[in-house]
């Protein structure tokens, strides 16, 4: 998904930032089906998309879209079975979902 995509669709839904390609937490847990808390944990843990701090934090759209590409459950798929390991064998792990 690329950022004008993420963009359109928060458009549609009325929540697009003003500030460019840029999103607030609401938009972000919008796009991503989650919670403005969510995205808080995952700031405090250093996970999740990229964000910055500009009076607020907001969220590049561009950086949102590679976490995105990057985090597809398909590819972990993918590199779990090249590295040889299994989600069978990661008991009790939860996913950011």
């Amino acid at each position: 998904m690329t950022s004008e995509q993420l963009a359109e669709l928060l458009r549609a839904a009325g929540k697009y930032c003003p500030h460019g390609m840029f999103t607030d937490p609401e938009g972000l847990a919008f796009l991503l089906g989650t919670t403005e808390r969510t995205l808080s944990n995952w700031r405090a843990a250093g996970q999740g998309p990229v964000w910055v701090k500009l009076g607020r934090i907001r969220y590049d759209l561009a950086d949102v879209a590679a976490w995105w590409t990057e985090n597809k459950a398909g590819e972990t798929m993918k590199n779990d079975e090249e590295n040889g390991s299994s989600r069978k064998n990661r008991r009790g792990r939860r996913g950011a979902c």
